[in-house]
């Protein structure tokens, strides 16, 4: 697991009140959760991340994480988990090793449903957010 990847998920797994929604979650996963893991649960995954520079060289570095909570309900226990996601990230510096958050925001929203053999709904609701980073 990559540097930012690992403080996000410590960020999201290390609040009590996030984990403890709907019963308990059943962690916070990297790309995919594990086979088998039962809803509820967050994914963490990379949509975009470039460098930027300054005339001496690598400057920083800019991302776009999607980050959503997958549920079996739509209208409250998944509103509830991206309400929590978002307080714990928008405008909050990460912890990251070597490098410094600049920025943390949310860009967009996320909502749909996924039908599942047997007809069972899995809803997926977070946002992609923009993450601007610097060496330490």
């Amino acid at each position: 697991m990559n540097p930012l990847v690992e403080a996000l998920v410590a960020r999201l797994a290390g609040d009590a009140t996030l984990m403890a929604m709907g019963g308990g979650l059943n962690g916070v996963w990297d790309g995919v959760a594990e086979q088998g893991t039962p809803l509820c649960y967050i994914i963490v995954n990379q949509q975009d991340g470039r460098p930027w520079y300054t005339h001496g060289g690598e400057g920083g570095r800019d991302y776009e994480y999607q980050v959503k909570s997958l549920t079996p309900d739509e209208a409250s226990l998944g509103g509830q988990i991206d309400g929590r996601i978002h307080e714990l990230l928008q405008d909050h510096p990460l912890a990251i090793v070597g490098y410094t958050t600049i920025y943390l925001r949310r860009k967009a929203d996320i909502k749909y449903p996924e039908v599942r053999d047997g007809g069972a709904v899995i809803w997926h609701i977070g946002g992609i957010y923009d993450i601007e980073v610097v060496p330490a």
